[in-house]
């Protein structure tokens, strides 16, 4: 069911921090009484995720956000580090593991400390870990959870076996910033340090390259760079680089 709510009523929900996923692989759910398409990886943390005897409210992009639509792609994109930050949680969705990663029932409360390294290490190569995308959404969490499959850990412990296991590396470079989650309000938070630290990450729609920023880039918060999908890729350039030259410290990012 696909719900409408104001953050004037102060709705409880969780938020999905995932990959979307190739686009030829989908399943078809129903929403409101109609059937939707969705990518492969959502429908599987979407079984895995809901609860059985009672409801979830989950916040969902593909879902909530009309992509067709620019006006609301632009509105909601806007307000997507908002929404994070309102989430009581935001689950980090790994997807599932082969069986022959799985570990057995009585281990598996024990989260990422029940996997073995090369389970772990599986985890941590996922293509969830180069999305553009990732950074402002577990940037602006309050709580995390590391989901994979019907297993989850907390975000601290995941890193801290990640890191007492020395693949914490294998992770691409934009998590850097969030291996102790305590600079995000520091100058790694500046668009400009935030579009270098995650140059090599990725995402279907060029544009997000700096869109995905936005929202936690501590010299954005003012609406100088606002967002819009209306414009070209070069068109928002020239908006970066009068953004910067607009801003006094602008000497170090050329």
């Amino acid at each position: 069911t696909l719900a409408h709510a104001t953050f004037a009523s102060r709705p409880e929900y969780e938020a999905l921090s995932y990959t979307w996923g190739s686009p030829d692989q989908v399943k078809a759910v129903e929403l409101n009484g109609y059937p939707v398409n969705i990518r492969e990886n959502l429908w599987s943390a979407l079984v895995n995720l809901r609860h059985a005897r009672e409801e979830r409210v989950l916040w969902i992009d593909a879902i909530c956000i009309n992509q067709a639509d620019v006006e609301e792609r632009n509105r909601q994109v806007q307000l997507m580090a908002y929404i994070y930050s309102r989430a009581a949680t935001v689950i980090v969705w790994l997807g599932t593991l082969e069986d022959r990663y799985m570990v057995s029932p009585h281990t598996q409360q024990r989260g990422a400390m029940a996997l073995e390294q090369d389970v772990l290490k599986e985890l941590c190569n996922r293509p969830y870990w180069k999305r553009v995308w990732i950074v402002q959404e577990i940037g602006a969490a309050t709580q995390l959870q590391v989901r994979w499959g019907t297993q989850s850990d907390s975000w601290e412990a995941f890193f801290l076996y990640a890191r007492t296991r020395s693949i914490e590396s294998v992770i691409a470079p934009a998590l850097k910033l969030f291996n102790s989650r305590e600079d995000r309000h520091g100058d790694s938070f500046l668009l400009a340090n935030l579009m270098e630290a995650c140059k090599e990450s990725l995402c279907e729609e060029p544009r997000d390259k700096v869109y995905g920023y936005i929202g936690i880039a501590h010299d954005c918060q003012d609406g100088s760079l606002p967002i819009d999908y209306s414009k070209s890729l070069f068109e928002l350039y020239e908006d970066v680089v009068q953004f910067y030259y607009r801003n006094k410290d602008h000497s170090s990012y050329f």
